[in-house]
């Protein structure tokens, strides 16, 4: 019995019953208290000073019980997302030797963990790769100088990232990386590239109402409704690939990805980057 009462004193409820009602009486004591003829000002200014210590202590109490109650946001409906499940991660990194065969058993583990443990219904790993140009245009590299290839995937992806990876039999022989889009329609993906040793994550929690939400429509449903990206930094594989690799991650409700997931998605890219 003790024991209740003393959890249910220290409960975010406990807290507010007991500062309310500490409050309640400092002002009902003040409000009522008979009034005093002797113009006593020492005794005036003790009562004051306890009456402001009572307050102070009701208001720490009270405090204490709105830190431990739990607010729910009204949370966004969830969508529908249109495109292909699949079941298990597909990883089109070559494997001829035994770096990128790594590499890709890494990402499997990655992307299926993600999809597993947060609000993530699709998982795309990206590649920047940069395109050799004529001696006369390397001084001057622009967005048109680089593609973004497709080296994994899973979980619900679009239509067209579907018909490229059918069509060009990648699944099977997985010998090279899908071209997905050149530089110049990836102003998103191009941002993070920039940044300096591309280390922090982009958070996008309402993906609609962007403007440059079309570049991701060629991996991710185009119906997706949040999206996080984050950067696994820049990979020496030993086969010519050497941009910066980034991980994308949909959602199909708005703002679903708390800080707590955030955290958990760059401790695991985290754990990748440091093993490469």
């Amino acid at each position: 019995m003790v024991d209740k009462a003393l959890v249910w004193l220290v409960s975010d409820v406990g807290s507010l019953v007991l500062g309310t009602a500490g409050l309640l009486v400092v002002l009902f004591g003040r409000l009522f208290a008979p009034p005093s003829f002797d113009n006593d000002i020492e005794s005036m200014a003790e009562e004051t000073r306890l009456n402001l210590l009572a307050i102070l202590a009701c208001g720490a109490v009270l405090s204490n019980g709105l830190a431990k109650v739990d607010i729910n946001t009204v949370t966004a409906e969830t969508a529908v997302l249109t495109g292909t499940r699949f079941k298990d991660p597909i990883v089109l990194v070559s494997s001829k030797n035994d770096k990128t065969n790594t590499l890709g058993r890494k990402m499997t583990w990655l992307i299926r963990a993600l999809l597993t443990a947060t609000s993530a219904e699709s998982a795309v790993v990206l590649e920047q790769q940069f395109l050799l140009m004529p001696k006369e245009q390397e001084a001057t590299p622009n967005e048109n100088h680089h593609v973004w290839h497709v080296l994994g995937f899973g979980g619900i992806i679009s239509g067209k990232l579907r018909s490229s990876v059918l069509a060009d039999d990648f699944v099977r022989d997985q010998e090279a990386p899908l071209v997905l889009m050149k530089g110049d329609k990836t102003s998103i993906l191009n941002r993070m590239a920039k940044r300096p040793q591309g280390e922090d994550e982009t958070y996008l929690p309402n993906l609609p109402t962007l403007p440059g939400r079309f570049e991701f429509d060629s991996f991710l449903p185009s119906n997706t409704q949040a999206a996080l990206l984050l950067p696994i930094m820049a990979l020496d594989l030993g086969d010519g690939h050497s941009g910066l690799k980034v991980l994308v991650l949909g959602s199909n409700q708005a703002r679903s990805f708390t800080p707590k997931d955030i955290a958990w998605c760059r401790a695991a890219v985290g754990c990748l980057r440091k093993d490469n």
